[in-house]
């Protein structure tokens, strides 16, 4: 079998170049691949985070609840000074931003599955006069104690992230 002579110079450049665009496609589509696998693990821990903070925030109303059941027009019907096995704490008593909270009892509430979801701490601050301020609206024109707590939450998502929420809560 003869060359002709227009195709003698070739000698397998069209495979070369196939071969060199071959792997040019190849790198762009395992870096897409990569560049998807960590977006979708960048979405996932973004929504585990989420779901903490929402089971954080789910803490703090169950803790505004138990206060608002627990408390009457004259004051917290619970002893805080008497017993602290239960969540319930005198202000500044622990503290809850740096402990490790296995390392204090909590109100606890857990799923269907009993999987730990919602940890709460109260905390009585004591009283505070009502006179201007957020806190006086309502009160009409008088002067009025309300009886402060610091509610802090732990929320745990899924993949046990955790988030703590804190807030003020005044009764009358």
């Amino acid at each position: 079998m003869t060359i002709s002579p227009q195709f003698s110079g070739q000698r397998g450049a069209a495979l070369f170049s196939s071969l060199i665009v071959l792997l040019v496609v190849s790198v762009i589509a395992l870096s897409a691949a990569r560049s998807s696998a960590l977006e979708m693990l960048i979405a996932t821990n973004q929504q585990n985070s989420v779901q903490a903070l929402a089971n954080g925030e789910d803490s703090v109303l169950l803790a505004e609840r138990y206060v608002g059941g627990t408390h009457s027009e004259g004051g917290p019907t619970f002893d805080f000074t008497t017993d602290i096995t239960d969540g319930l704490y005198l202000a500044d008593a622990v503290d809850v931003e740096t402990t490790d909270w296995s390392a204090f009892t909590t109100e606890d509430v857990l799923d269907a599955d009993g999987n730990l979801v919602n940890r709460y701490v109260v905390e009585y601050l004591g009283t505070r006069s009502a006179t201007g301020g957020s806190l006086a609206v309502g009160s009409g024109s008088g002067a009025q104690i309300r009886h402060m707590y610091r509610l802090t939450g732990l929320g745990v998502g899924p993949k046990g992230t955790t988030r703590i929420v804190q807030t003020i809560f005044a009764t009358r």
